[in-house]
C-alpha cells in the first residue's frame, strides 16, 4: 500500500493504533490478571526458596556450634556414654554438677567442666537438638519433631538409630542434606575412648583421684547396661 499525501499516512498509523489500543481495552483485564498471577507465583516461589535456606543455614550454623562444644567437653571430661541411644542435647547452660552425669552425658573427669558453654541451649522449631546413635558413629541431630527444609520430620519421615548407617544421612543426597548445607553431622570423636592427656599430666597425688572418678563413670556405666539388658518392656 503506498500513500501519495502525508495525510493518507498519518491517518493509517491511527487506524493501526486504533486498533492496537481496542485489542489492548478489550483483553486488558485478563492480560492483568495473567501477569498479576506470574508475579505471585515467582514471590512465593523466592519466599518459600529463601525460607528453605534461611532454615538450613540456621540448623548448620546451630551444629557446627554444638560440635564445638562437645569437642570441648570430650576433650576436658572425657565423654564415656550416654545413658540413652537418643540424648538430648540440654546440658550445655550447666555450670556445675555433681557426679558424673550431666544432662545424659555419663563423663569420666567431672571436674574438668568449663561450662556454661552456652547462655542458652541451641532449639530449632522449639526443639532441641540430639546426640543419636548410629550404626557406624554417634552424631548430632535436630530434634524429633522438626520439619527440615525438604519437608521431612525428624523421628516420622527420618528416623536416626543404630541399625543405620551413617552414609545415608551425610553423603552427596543423603536425608540430612539440603543442597550444599548439613543438617546434621557424625561426631569427629569417639565416645567411650580413653583419653590419657589428662592423666600424662597429673601429679601422683591425683593419680587417686583420677581414677576414684573413672570407677565412678564406669560404675554408672554398667548400671546403666545392666538395666538395658533386663528391662522387660
Amino acid at each position: 500500500m503506498s500513500f501519495h499525501t502525508d495525510d493518507g499516512y498519518w491517518s493509517y498509523i491511527k487506524i493501526i493504533f486504533g486498533r492496537l489500543f481496542s485489542c489492548m481495552h478489550r483483553y486488558f483485564p485478563y492480560l492483568s490478571a495473567g501477569s498479576l498471577s506470574i508475579l505471585l507465583v515467582l514471590f512465593f516461589s523466592v519466599n518459600i526458596f529463601e525460607r528453605k535456606k534461611v532454615l538450613a543455614e540456621t540448623i548448620q550454623d546451630d551444629l557446627q556450634e554444638i560440635i564445638k562444644d562437645l569437642i570441648d567437653i570430650d576433650t576436658h571430661c572425657n565423654i564415656l556414654s550416654i545413658a540413652q541411644n537418643n540424648c538430648v542435647i540440654d546440658f550445655l547452660t550447666v555450670t556445675s554438677f555433681k557426679g558424673s552425669m550431666v544432662g545424659e552425658l555419663n563423663v569420666v573427669y567431672p571436674d574438668h567442666w568449663k561450662g556454661p558453654y552456652r547462655k542458652k541451649n541451641h532449639m530449632v522449631q522449639g526443639r532441641l537438638y540430639e546426640i543419636v546413635k548410629l550404626k557406624d558413629c554417634y552424631a548430632v541431630v535436630p530434634g524429633v519433631g522438626v520439619t527440615l527444609p525438604g519437608k521431612k520430620v525428624m523421628g516420622k519421615d527420618i528416623i536416626c538409630n543404630e541399625t543405620v548407617l551413617a552414609k545415608l544421612f551425610f553423603e552427596e543426597k543423603g536425608l540430612l542434606r539440603h543442597k550444599k548445607y548439613f543438617l546434621g553431622y557424625p561426631l569427629p570423636f569417639v565416645i567411650g575412648d580413653w583419653d590419657s592427656v589428662i592423666l600424662k599430666g597429673a601429679e601422683l597425688k591425683d593419680i587417686k583421684e583420677v581414677l576414684d572418678q573413672i570407677n565412678e563413670a564406669m560404675s554408672f556405666s554398667l548400671r546403666v547396661d545392666e538395666d538395658k539388658k533386663y528391662h522387660v518392656a
